[in-house]
């Protein structure tokens, strides 16, 4: 992949101020932009580049998709092409189910016995869609979604320490295990409802384990 593959008109890339991409703080966020109709150009009067000839000191009219960023004058170096997922994935970010559209590249250099040789590699960035509209976000913040009725005794054991069953708040459903938070709410009262028929209201917290939980999960996928 090359400049010139992703750099076309109407086309979407990814944003990534240079200091942030380079680990420094910077006021400016990553976020989508769509490449205006003006093809790449140079600042300095020199004659403007044909595709093959595009490079990191060329700059591109482009309309962020943000309104946290008012450029709209960008310079290669900080635009970053999505290579798509070649199957649709539910992901779970921000307590949201969204679908994963691909990962964000950056242009790695390695050493190698015929020199130094350039490739797009993944960065650590992930391209998300919510009800058609698409975010950047740490790949790290984001889980791929999982049901709950896929994960084994053990992993329900853990799941179970990391919620607050009974809690209004979705964000107390947020786990490491990639079950939907807004899910797991529902499958939380469920859960509690039968504790209460099994036990009785004034015994059902005492009977509130992790194991406990597990066992119930467990015997609703048995059956």
């Amino acid at each position: 992949m090359d400049y010139k593959d992703f750099i076309k008109p109407g086309e979407r890339c990814v944003y990534i101020p240079d200091y942030k991409a380079l680990g420094f703080w910077t006021e400016y966020e990553e976020c989508i932009v769509k490449i205006g109709e003006y093809a790449p150009y140079y600042t300095d009067g020199s004659a403007d580049p044909k595709p093959e000839e595009y490079n990191e000191y060329c700059y591109v009219e482009a309309y962020p998709e943000s309104d946290k960023v008012s450029e709209m004058q960008f310079r290669l170096n900080d635009l970053h092409p999505i290579k798509k997922s070649d199957n649709e994935k539910n992901m779970v970010y921000d307590c949201n189910r969204y679908k994963l559209v691909g990962k964000v590249l950056s242009i790695e250099y390695k050493l190698e016995d015929c020199g130094l040789v350039q490739s797009w590699e993944p960065n650590g960035y992930v391209v998300l869609e919510k009800d058609g509209k698409w975010v950047v976000v740490d790949e790290d913040d984001c889980d791929e979604e999982r049901d709950i009725y896929s994960l084994d005794f053990e992993e329900l054991v853990e799941l179970r320490k990391q919620i607050c069953i009974g809690s209004i708040y979705i964000h107390h459903y947020t786990n490491s295990f990639g079950v939907n938070p807004n899910e797991l709410c529902e499958l939380g009262d469920e859960y509690w409802s039968y504790l209460c028929d099994e036990y009785g209201e004034e015994n059902a917290e005492e009977n509130d384990t992790p194991e406990h939980f597990a066992e119930y999960f467990d015997c609703i996928l048995a059956n």
